[in-house]
């Protein structure tokens, strides 16, 4: 009896231990990615990282509350740590929600009932306790299913999941995850029926035989070589080049393979890898192979053995708008119809103007990047169409003829109406056939009427004219004549219109709500809706149902203005 007792006091221990850690909360996008980048040396990162948001392929799990979606730091410069790395993993292999069923991760209602675990993981603001499970289950997934670990434990069979990563232990990593999808979907990436972690063991194996060599950090050695020689991607039409050579990824020569892999370095990598999937490269593109003088040569790539991938990034959606509508007081929301369908822009969805309009006689490009929320103000404040007038301004000139080419060449213009706005005149002018060449003539008798006539034209009298057509005048000749400039100018330089018959670049949010590596649509936010269609409670004390109710409102105002289950959510809209 006391033995039962003993066993049931147990289980209930493990149970509260376990029930202890709250489940992720996750909204569609949250960051500011802009201001956490804004010191970054390296151009082009800002944007990898943005996208990978969009995509779901970064670490984050928790939104403390649903305002702080607007202000997340993403902290680029911190070491990746070993849980993050697996939150990425699961996002890339598909099985974040298979992690999160495989524990109990709902929390206890009563707030006193606590465990250690969720106070050591809390860092940088950061509550870790919700990812408690995805190291755990990765691990153990990718071991039995592909044959390796994500991670290599300790000599204890253990990972920590606050240790900072090293940037070969990164590299590793994604050659892992590579390679269990490529198992998964029967790519032919590797040479002779060995896939790329088998090469990479092979050649670590090898070079452990010899350890004078001379070679740094030779336990992983064969994962960076394996890493640099099958992981290209193409820079200049028929050739590749390593990806890990990219300017975004090796600031120098020099791989420093036990440096703690920042966040920025970590998840670019995986958005380079996994935003699309990778294809065969072309057997007579140059890749770039190690010959014998340990030099590296582009080759075409039938003259080698084995099967690199290629990789690239995934293109925008490209479209034009043929209507707006948006939404404002209680959730801000902007639905562009577009020739490809309806397109949703959340509150906090990136948007950039890059649209062009006529203002003071000229052409301007105004650029502006706003969240929805004040591109809603911003568009509403717009008049609905601008209003253009033209005006005509009489120029007078003097120009050389060229006959050979009917042109009106070295102008110069010496008479300007006063109000004509500051624009830039041809120097070179068309002829047209069809024009008249009035010739004066003037009888001059004497070298005093030469003289006054070359000082002042004006006090000599005409004898005649004569009218010609342009083809009778003489090689070189000068004349004077009349240029008319017309000038459209905008009483108000932007408007609704200028929106709404606007190109433009779409980048595609995933359902982050549901946990899904797909494109997130109003029929997924229905969806996560749906779940909280009956009551609803928080769980812990001082944890607000704002959270919820944000997602029925947006549902709800979506449902008002008529959009199409399958609209997209985007992540940054750009107007051109």
């Amino acid at each position: 009896m006391r033995f039962k007792a003993f066993l049931l006091f147990g289980l209930l221990i493990s149970i509260t231990c376990l029930l202890a850690v709250n489940a992720p909360r996750q909204v569609i996008l949250f960051f500011n990615v802009e201001k956490s980048f804004e010191n970054f040396e390296i151009p082009g990162i800002k944007d990898l990282v943005e996208r990978a948001v969009f995509q779901t392929l970064d670490s984050e799990t928790n939104v403390v509350d649903i305002d702080s979606r607007f202000s997340y730091n993403f902290y680029p410069n911190d070491p990746i740590l070993a849980v993050e790395f697996a939150v990425i993993a699961s996002r890339v292999l598909g099985i974040e929600k298979d992690a999160i069923r495989s524990y109990p991760l709902e929390a206890p209602t009563f707030e006193d009932v606590r465990t250690e675990l969720e106070k050591a993981y809390m860092n940088n603001m950061y509550d870790f306790s919700r990812n408690f499970g995805y190291l755990e289950y990765v691990q153990s997934y990718m071991k039995e299913k592909y044959g390796f670990p994500l991670i290599d434990p300790d000599e204890d069979g253990n990972v920590d999941p606050l240790r900072a990563l090293t940037k070969i232990e990164v590299v590793k990593g994604l050659v892992r995850l590579f390679t269990a999808l490529s198992i998964e979907k029967g790519w032919s990436f590797g040479e002779d029926g060995k896939n790329l972690v088998d090469m990479a063991e092979e050649i670590t194996s090898r070079l452990k035989g010899y350890p004078k060599s001379g070679i740094r950090e030779i336990e992983d050695a064969g994962y960076l070589s394996i890493f640099e020689k099958m992981f290209l991607t193409s820079v200049e039409k028929g050739k590749c080049v390593s990806v890990v050579k990219l300017p975004y990824f090796a600031s120098d020569r020099n791989f420093h393979p036990t440096d703690p892999a920042p966040r920025w370095w970590a998840i670019s990598l995986v958005y380079y890898l996994f935003s699309k999937e990778p294809e065969k490269i072309e057997d007579d593109e140059l890749i770039p192979v190690r010959v014998p003088n340990n030099l590296v040569v582009y080759l075409p790539k039938k003259s080698v053995s084995y099967e690199p991938a290629k990789f690239s990034l995934p293109d925008a959606l490209k479209t034009r708008v043929k209507d707006i509508e948006v939404s404002q007081g209680g959730v801000e929301l902007t639905v562009l119809r577009t020739e490809s369908g309806d397109i949703v822009l959340l509150d906090n969805t990136k948007v950039k103007d890059v649209t062009k309009y006529i203002e003071r006689g000229g052409v301007r490009t105004e650029i502006g990047e706003f969240f929805n929320r004040d591109f809603v103000t911003h568009y509403m404040s717009l008049v609905e169409k601008s209003v253009r007038s033209k005006k005509t301004w009489k120029v007078k000139a003097a120009g050389r003829i060229n006959l050979d080419e009917g042109k009106i060449e070295k102008i110069k213009y010496y008479e300007k109406p006063p109000d004509l706005p500051e624009v830039e005149l041809p120097t070179r002018l068309n002829l047209d056939k069809s024009a008249k060449l009035v010739i004066y003539k003037v009888e001059l008798g004497t070298v005093d009427e030469i003289k006054k006539f070359l000082e002042n034209p004006s006090e000599v009298n005409i004898k005649e004219e004569e009218e010609k057509g342009i083809e009778e005048a003489l090689p070189g000749m000068v004349i004077d004549f009349e240029a008319i400039v017309t000038k459209e100018k905008l009483e108000k330089p932007k408007s609704k219109e200028d929106y709404k018959n606007a190109a433009i670049s779409c980048f595609p949010v995933y359902d982050r709500l549901n946990m899904e590596r797909k494109v997130a649509t109003f029929d997924s936010l229905k969806k996560f809706v749906k779940l909280y269609s009956n009551e609803y409670e928080p769980v812990n004390v001082g944890d607000g149902l704002e959270f919820i109710d944000y997602w029925k409102k947006v549902v709800e105002k979506l449902d008002e203005m008529g959009v199409s289950d399958d609209a997209t959510v985007a992540g940054k809209v750009t107007f051109f």
